[in-house]
């Protein structure tokens, strides 16, 4: 990984999640190719020294057992502008997978998962007893979690460097993340208008499917291109 990549991956991580061993490696690639550069191209570089000081700081600290996560935001927010000007090919990507899950059709995003909890919530304002729809949401919040845990506590590995896995991890982070919010607001104490609270919640439960099935769509791509292995 070189300090272009590093900064593009920082730019598109949770910094908060990150694994220590995961970070302190891809940490040491990028001084190594730092390192590995000619007198010539160095020089030439942009705030290379200044670059290379901060990142063997980081280093400093990841072999005291911590993971600086302050030290790294700084370092993207410093010499983030190094990234060439327009649209990086994670930015474009992305921008074009929200596009699609914004123009999905209702046949495409409203799958069973979204149509049980439409039903749950419809029950409930129609009069329904509430531990049904409480019921129903522990069922659905179970099934997300197990769904979620594995991306929530991951991130991108050097060997998955792309712009595919890039987009794909965070805007499937982000499509669970509006799912478990829709739940967090059905299961809150009764608000004051309890139907705009709910719609609100659907609401976030379709951002949340849009999103997801936008990544399948995208992962189903990847998976066409590569071809048969």
């Amino acid at each position: 990984m070189d300090y272009l990549q590093l900064i593009q991956w920082l730019g598109n991580t949770d910094i908060d999640l990150v694994d220590h061993a995961q970070v302190q490696t891809l940490i040491r690639s990028a001084v190594q190719s730092l390192d590995a550069m000619s007198d010539e191209k160095f020089e030439k570089l942009e705030q290379g020294e200044e670059m290379l000081e901060v990142l063997e700081e980081v280093l400093e600290e990841l072999e005291r057992g911590a993971v600086p996560g302050d030290m790294l935001r700084s370092f993207y927010t410093r010499f983030s502008s190094l990234r060439p000007p327009g649209e990086s090919a994670v930015e474009v990507l992305e921008r074009q997978t929200r596009e699609l899950a914004d123009n999905l059709g209702d046949d495409q995003w409203r799958t069973s998962s979204f149509l049980d909890l439409e039903k749950s919530v419809e029950a409930y304002l129609d009069g329904g007893e509430e531990t049904s729809l409480l019921d129903a949401l522990d069922e659905m919040t179970d099934r997300l979690e197990q769904s979620y845990k594995p991306y929530r506590e991951s991130t991108i590995l050097n060997s998955e460097l792309s712009t595919e896995s890039y987009v794909g991890h965070k805007l499937l982070k982000a499509g669970m993340e509006h799912w478990l919010m829709a739940i967090e607001i059905l299961s809150q104490e009764e608000s004051v208008d309890e139907e705009l609270a709910c719609r609100e919640a659907l609401t976030q439960a379709e951002q949340g499917n849009r999103l997801l099935i936008a990544v399948q769509m995208l992962n189903a791509q990847v998976q066409a291109q590569a071809g048969p292995r």
